[in-house]
């Protein structure tokens, strides 16, 4: 069985050239990899990731992830999220490399106050963060409701963490989740964190 570490690092092997990075963006569209990422399966370079929709959170709240993914270890847990206030949900591939996390926050938020809300952090992390690099940010509508998100390049003690984070709001309460691996690892799994974006669902009671 070939890991899912190791079919991104052929991948990214294969993408040294120039002219072969600009090749696969030009045929791997974001259009093709959400189709692929929703309908499960997603073949790029003659390597075959598969996804499928896990409960985040009771059931009411859902996102397409890779089938190689489980929560992470607990020992690992505690090496790479220290902090007490760590994500309520870690998933991760074997290499611990590529990460999804998800927290449902103690916070509150109206409608309507996602924006600012999203800018405010967005102010947050270059302020506590400066030299963290800005890819894209905004607002969209997902499952109803709006979803705020932030891209980001966020260097780290051992390299470049690339970091898809966003909103949204269940029974009143913000949700975060975070799509991240090394920058060296981005091209294709910005695409993939786009895609799982994508598919995010919530539920309201």
């Amino acid at each position: 069985m070939t890991f899912f570490d190791d079919k991104i690092a052929q991948i990214r092997g294969e993408l040294k050239t120039e002219a072969r990075q600009k090749e696969m963006q030009a045929s791997l569209t974001q259009e093709l990899v959400n189709k692929g990422i929703a309908e499960g399966e997603l073949t790029v370079d003659q390597q075959i990731f598969t996804f499928h929709s896990i409960a985040l959170a009771e059931d009411a709240i859902w996102m397409s992830v890779p089938t190689d993914f489980d929560e992470m270890n607990p020992e690992m847990v505690t090496l790479k999220y220290p902090s007490s206030h760590r994500p309520q949900l870690i998933l991760t591939d074997d290499s611990s490399k590529f990460n999804v996390t998800f927290l449902v926050t103690n916070n509150e938020m109206k409608p309507g106050e996602m924006s600012n809300f999203t800018y405010a952090m967005l102010s947050a992390v270059r302020s506590m963060q400066p030299n963290t690099v800005f890819l894209s940010d905004g607002i969209k509508e997902l499952s109803n409701q709006e979803i705020g998100y932030l891209e980001m390049l966020t260097p780290a003690l051992d390299g470049t963490i690339y970091n898809l984070l966003f909103f949204a709001v269940w029974n009143k309460k913000i949700v975060q989740t975070s799509i991240n691996c090394m920058e060296e690892d981005m091209a294709l799994w910005q695409k993939f964190a786009h895609g799982m974006m994508e598919t995010f669902t919530v539920k309201e009671e």
